[in-house]
Formats: structure tokens, sequence, C-alpha cells
């Protein structure tokens, strides 16, 4: 079992339902994906990554074309830092 894990964003939570910061763990040989969020990946405490991704996961293999777990919301950061990039402000300078 290869497991590959995403960066933080917002989302649902696969277990609780709820909006919240979640993170989505996934199998590449099942093609399963769970995204849970922070209350409950303490709730599963010492439970095996690979346990709860068997037990609670979806068979989803869009995450896995490319090679990684897609981050949703990644666009709206891409445009911020290139919109940092085009407006760079003053640096200060140090004494």
């Amino acid at each position: 079992m290869k497991i590959k894990l995403s960066a933080t964003f917002e989302g649902k939570c696969m277990l609780c339902g709820k909006e919240a910061i979640v993170f989505t763990a996934g199998d590449e040989d099942t093609k399963k994906t769970v995204t849970i969020c922070n209350t409950c990946s303490k709730n599963l405490g010492d439970t095996p990554t690979s346990d709860v991704i068997e037990k609670y996961g979806k068979v989803d293999e869009e995450p896995f074309e490319g090679g990684e777990i897609g981050v949703k919301g990644l666009d709206e950061l891409q445009k911020e830092l290139k919109s940092k990039a085009e407006n760079p402000r003053r640096k200060r300078a140090h004494k």
C-alpha cells in the first residue's frame, strides 16, 4: 500500500460532514481517498491511516492522475501569488 497525503484545505469532512480545514489521504493501489477534519483525525487516535482509508474511503481515481492528490482551492492561492508577484511591495532597507 502506498499512501499519499494532501496539504490542508477548506472542505467537507467525509466522517462528520462538517465544513472545516481538512486533508485527504489516499491509497494509490485501491484509488480510495478519504477527506478528514482535524477533530475526526484526533478522534481516530492511533488508528492506522490505511485502516481509515479502507473503512471510510471512496474510490476516486482523479486525485492520482499526475502523481499527487489534488488540493482544492489551489487556483485561488495561485491567483493571489501571481497578484503579489505583479505588485511587489517596496523592500525596506535594513541598517
